[in-house]
């Protein structure tokens, strides 16, 4: 077979975005980052109100962010400094496959070293202040661990 044609050398690989066929698709960061975007354009009901809640720990030091792409996955608040992400779960997240995939994900933004705490949107909605006493106690026990961080 001396004649062969050598094949053509990919410039990208599957991972990059080409899915074989030649059409290519963007790569999931990019995806994630315009999902993101998204949705912090359009918020829930319960979102805003967790923004408003979350926005007087700026004064503390924890600098929360909205619709922040980890990995994978889009959280719906993160402090990277504290590494502790917050979601607001809706009715979807209470199924079975919900479970499932929360579970996965947890486990991933755990390995990364992220605490996550999950509300329901209707307790986000109409007991505010048992969801802050949850965040307050929850940046409570991880102060000594950033200050270690710190030192």
């Amino acid at each position: 077979m001396a004649n062969a044609v050598p094949m053509p050398q990919r410039d990208t690989s599957p991972l990059a975005g080409e899915d074989g066929r030649g059409d290519r698709r963007k790569p999931i960061d990019e995806v994630n980052k315009t999902l993101a975007q998204r949705l912090r354009a359009v918020p829930t009901d319960a979102e805003i109100r967790m923004w408003r809640l979350l926005f007087p720990y700026r004064t503390g030091g924890y600098h929360f962010r909205k619709q922040v792409q980890i990995g994978a996955y889009v959280a719906d608040f993160a402090c990277h400094h504290a590494k502790v992400i917050i979601e607001v779960d809706g009715g979807q997240h209470f199924t079975a496959m919900g479970r499932t995939a929360d579970a996965k994900r947890d486990g991933y933004l755990k390995e990364r070293g992220y605490d996550v705490l999950r509300f329901s949107n209707i307790d986000v909605l109409t007991n505010s202040d048992g969801v802050l006493m949850e965040i307050d106690r929850h940046l409570r026990t991880i102060e000594p661990r950033l200050r270690k961080a710190q030192a």
